[in-house]
């Protein structure tokens, strides 16, 4: 399930001008807080559980201003999940997953929030906006995951049945700090198996996009403060 992300991540590198993302790949018995401590973002795919302790830690990584992306999985186990991940962090349950069987039973892309921030920097003008906006390719998707309530995620990207497909969680941090956590998640695995999502030419852009919104803590949406030309600004 990493094969395609992993393709994903490494194709803004090849030109040796973009800026890299410092690719760590761990089995899920590495993601210990020592590992998550040196991160900005985790992202975890086809993670079959987290222990206890693991879903603790997770919550205190991103209630630390770190970023979160969620991708499904068949080794998932929802059971698991729904106990102990889920609940730390403060999403809804999933339901369990079923896969399409009639012909002409799959989902497509719905509806897109082009104004959301993780499009920041995918579309230069509102002009190529408008244009995405009506050629946008959909991925035919033929197993999603489903949450059994909406009410604590904000969808980005919904599909034909009205489902997320791409959602966030604005997640409140420790106390003291300005800024708040992203939760993100897709409702189909990163194969072939779930949907064609992964080739696509949405994919790389929309999965590089979300990792550095995750990462930005929501700093994408305060206002860049004033600078001369010539002067250093940080972001």
């Amino acid at each position: 399930s990493s094969t395609y992300i992993r393709l994903a991540l490494t194709a803004h590198n090849e030109d040796e001008t973009s800026t890299a993302l410092a690719l760590t790949e761990l089995s899920p018995q590495q993601l210990t807080y020592s590992a998550l401590v040196r991160a900005d973002v985790v992202l975890l795919s086809n993670v079959a559980s987290l222990s206890p302790l693991q879903a603790d830690q997770m919550n205190e990584f991103v209630s630390q201003g770190g970023g979160i992306i969620l991708i499904p999985g068949s080794l998932v186990n929802v059971d698991q999940y729904n106990s102990f991940l889920l609940p730390k962090l403060g999403l809804p349950s999933l339901m369990p997953f079923e896969k399409r069987k009639a012909p002409g039973t799959s989902l497509s892309f719905e509806k897109i929030d082009f104004g959301h921030p993780v499009f920041q920097g995918m579309f230069e003008t509102a002009t190529d906006i408008q244009r995405e906006k009506k050629g946008v390719e959909s991925p035919e998707i033929f197993i999603s995951t489903r949450f059994t309530s909406e009410k604590e995620i904000r969808s980005i990207i919904s599909l034909s049945d009205g489902t997320p497909f791409l959602w966030e969680k604005i997640f409140q941090t420790a106390p003291g700090r300005t800024s708040s956590s992203r939760i993100l998640g897709f409702s189909v695995a990163a194969n072939a198996e779930w949907s064609d999502f992964p080739v696509k030419g949405i994919f790389v852009p929309l999965l590089y996009q979300t990792i550095l919104y995750a990462a930005s803590g929501g700093s994408s949406l305060i206002a860049s403060p004033s600078v001369a030309v010539g002067e250093r600004i940080d972001i």
